[in-house]
């Protein structure tokens, strides 16, 4: 259903139902936390003094939130049937590894020209007929959009291949946030990193592009 979508929304739709049954199979029901809002001193004084007492969020005067860790935990989450999600998926690339005709065509048989990853999640590409795709996780849609081009993934890595200063393996831009903290509403600027070559779930090599896992063999040598 999800290759069928029409529009972002379908797509994202489909997505998340499929995400979420494996999400709520895995979840950790230890994490769980019991808020108690509390506007006298005495009650709160009460609350605080338990056992299970984890934290405490004032929001004015007369008001406060307590938290607390869970008295009861019912574990009545199907971690085994997460985990057989995951070992099956892992299992499949395995088995189909190299062989052809298994591999997601993302461009649907469009001519891929360029392409440029930098590490997980953050990559652009370039079409046969100019079109550019940029991914960048964590970043809004219009700093990618209006204040990423191509060339700067390009520059960035070039920096990192050629051992050059701090400065130029990263790229920053200013974006604007909505938060809420403590139920008020704020609107923030932040100047956030978008752009950096340094994957830090993989050993990278001496010239910059290959890699390998943590506790390979040839890292001991």
């Amino acid at each position: 259903m999800r290759t069928e979508a029409k529009n972002e929304f379908e797509k994202e739709f489909w997505k998340l139902l499929i995400n979420s049954v494996f999400g709520k199979c895995m979840e950790n029901v230890r994490t769980r936390t019991s808020i108690k809002l509390v506007s006298s001193g005495k009650k709160a004084n009460k609350l605080m003094a338990k056992t299970n007492f984890k934290d405490r969020t004032i929001y004015s005067k007369n008001l406060m939130a307590i938290h607390q860790h869970k008295e009861t935990i019912k574990f009545d989450k199907a971690i085994y049937v997460g985990s057989a999600i995951l070992d099956v998926s892992k299992t499949f690339i395995e088995i189909h590894k190299s062989q052809p005709g298994f591999f997601k065509d993302e461009l649907k048989s469009i001519i891929l020209k360029e392409f440029v990853s930098l590490r997980p999640k953050l990559y652009a590409y370039k079409t046969i007929d100019d079109t550019v795709e940029k991914k960048a996780k964590g970043v809004k849609k219009y700093i990618i959009k209006n204040h990423m081009k191509f060339i700067d993934y390009i520059e960035i890595l070039n920096a990192f291949i050629n051992h050059r200063s701090v400065e130029k393996k990263q790229s920053h831009r200013n974006m604007n946030f909505i938060q809420s903290n403590k139920h008020v509403v704020h609107s923030k600027t932040m100047n956030k990193l978008v752009l950096s070559a340094n994957d830090d779930k993989r050993y990278i090599m001496n010239d910059g592009i290959n890699t390998l896992a943590y506790g390979h063999y040839k890292l001991t040598k």
